[in-house]
């Protein structure tokens, strides 16, 4: 009877780990099953391409999560990382600013509201909810403001690359959801920063009591969110060929 029950226990144990795997992997069968076309290299890629903007959204989303906030502003944080990177990309040259540089000023933008969510959840205890919805509210304001209301068209092909390239016949924005998941795995299961994340969602007063910096950590945290929002974000306006205040509209509950 007690041999039953520890097994029945470890099975239990499996499951919940493991379930979400199992769904995924049954889903994949069925779907090969049903058409011969679904599990094919190109298919597979397509998939990952079309799924890898709310996928990078979802990294960042995750160590908020786990730290027991969450971040509505995900969505406009891509829109407007896009808009502050494709504005200085647009093909007639007027605002042209060198490829690394129009990135590096979405991602810092995108960084900057982070740290922003970070403060008011900390420093401001204001609640995550109603911190991030008010940043998603003010950056989709500013995404409106940053070009009258319309989107930017007509990107450089350099700008387009970034969303419609290949790096060894892997489709740009694949790459980079791989980078991203390679730095999620690192940085939650491989490094101190993750320990003391999930510290923090776990029991976060005794995280602070054993001498974690905790607004620290979940500073970082917000800031990761946004940064690889703004990665997506800028992937996505290239692949689409367009930079819109409306992209990325209802990623965050994607993402989260």
């Amino acid at each position: 009877m007690e041999r039953e029950g520890l097994n029945a226990s470890k099975t239990f144990k499996f499951l919940s780990k493991y379930a979400i795997y199992i769904v995924l992997l049954i889903l994949f069968l069925a779907m090969s099953i049903m058409s011969s076309g679904f599990l094919t290299a190109g298919n597979i890629i397509n998939i990952l391409r079309q799924n890898s903007f709310v996928g990078m959204a979802a990294i960042g989303m995750t160590f908020v999560v786990i730290t027991g906030g969450i971040d509505l502003s995900v969505g406009a944080v891509m829109a407007f990382a896009g808009m502050a990177a494709a504005k200085y990309c647009v093909a007639d040259g007027s605002l042209q600013l060198p490829l690394a540089l129009a990135v590096l000023l979405g991602l810092a933008v995108a960084a900057l509201a982070g740290l922003a969510n970070g403060l008011l959840v900390t420093k401001g205890k204001v609640a995550p909810f109603i911190a991030t919805l008010g940043m998603q509210t003010i950056l989709r304001g500013a995404a409106l403001l940053l070009n009258s209301g319309r989107p930017f068209i007509g990107l450089s092909s350099q700008f387009a690359n970034l969303g419609q390239g290949y790096i060894l016949g892997i489709p740009i924005p694949v790459v980079a959801f791989i980078v991203v998941i390679a730095a999620g795995v690192l940085l939650l299961h491989f490094l101190r920063f993750g320990r003391r994340v999930y510290a923090i969602g776990g029991n976060e007063a005794a995280a602070r009591a054993s001498g974690i910096m905790t607004d620290w950590i979940k500073i970082w945290v917000y800031v990761l969110a946004s940064f690889f929002s703004g990665i997506s974000g800028i992937i996505l306006s290239a692949r689409v060929q367009s930079a819109s205040p409306i992209s990325a509209n209802g990623y965050e509950l994607d993402a989260g």
